[in-house]
């Protein structure tokens, strides 16, 4: 099962709606697909489908949108089944995924898959176009090489370390434990599961669900993200964080005045504009 996982899709035309156009190709993919389309986030509550694909389309983040899904198998299916359909023509004539399979202590379950109008392409050649500046094609192939063999001496190029985030660039270089577990509370804190209630122990529980970044998959997958002009916390895209903010966000805005429960305002700011997100849930059975 996929640890984590995310679509990224560039873009090129500002000026086109891109999110409402990838909103309502996911739409329309999921109904022609036997799904059918619900708002979980209502003021009544749905059904409840055995069988569900449920994804959140990110608002632009430069030139880039994600498609960010649950980690269950039906939704990470989906995103790979759509990067090659609905996702391979124009606006969106590349889709790039990144994830983490479990063991993620293996390098080989880094996911770094590209699509150019459907059909698979080498990232070595096919992301060129979405380097950052300075980065060079050899910086890519070194990242995308990194720990390939398994050999946990291989290093990232200096260029490529130049551009991670401070608080992943002694991971890429060696293990600190300290920071390593630094960077994993950051990442996990404020994921409290509150929608439709959640336990006072929540937060505890979905702890063990948010990626380690220490892992050789995490450090191949981050060197090679770190050489794209992926938006900075592109890493920051989590399902359940994206999915509480928003049910929370959406009950304040009926209720303006309804009662705040411990943990409610860190979830909102873990996301602040939540409402910029636009789900697409569509279930079966």
């Amino acid at each position: 099962m996929a640890r984590w996982c995310s679509l990224f899709l560039p873009f090129a035309d500002d000026t086109l709606p891109i999110e409402q156009i990838a909103a309502d190709r996911l739409r329309e993919s999921l109904t022609a697909m036997g799904y059918t389309l619900y708002d979980p986030f209502g003021l009544i509550p749905g059904r409840a489908y055995p069988s569900a694909i449920k994804v959140f389309v990110t608002p632009r983040m430069g030139n880039w949108i994600a498609v960010v899904g649950a980690s269950d198998e039906e939704s990470f299916t989906a995103k790979v089944g759509l990067a090659q359909t609905i996702f391979g023509a124009e606006p969106f004539s590349t889709a790039l995924l990144l994830g983490m399979e479990e063991p993620t202590s293996s390098p080989d379950s880094a996911l770094i898959e590209v699509w150019e109008y459907g059909e698979p392409a080498d990232p070595r050649t096919a992301l060129i176009p979405y380097l950052k500046p300075g980065v060079t094609p050899d910086d890519l192939a070194s990242a995308l090489a990194l720990n390939e063999s398994g050999s946990p001496e291989m290093s990232i190029s200096p260029t490529v370390l130049t551009m991670l985030p401070e608080d992943v660039k002694t991971l890429a270089e060696g293990v600190d434990e300290e920071q390593a577990q630094k960077l994993i509370k950051r990442l996990s804190a404020n994921v409290m599961g509150k929608l439709g209630g959640a336990p006072a122990n929540a937060a505890d529980v979905l702890k063990s669900s948010a990626p380690d970044w220490n892992t050789a998959a995490g450090k191949r997958v981050r060197a090679t993200a770190a050489c794209l002009t992926l938006p900075e916390a592109w890493y920051t895209l989590d399902f359940l964080e994206i999915r509480d903010a928003y049910a929370l966000s959406r009950r304040f805005q009926r209720f303006p005045n309804a009662a705040r429960l411990p943990g409610d305002q860190a979830a909102l700011d873990a996301v602040p504009n939540a409402l910029d997100y636009t789900p697409v849930y569509g279930g079966k059975g």
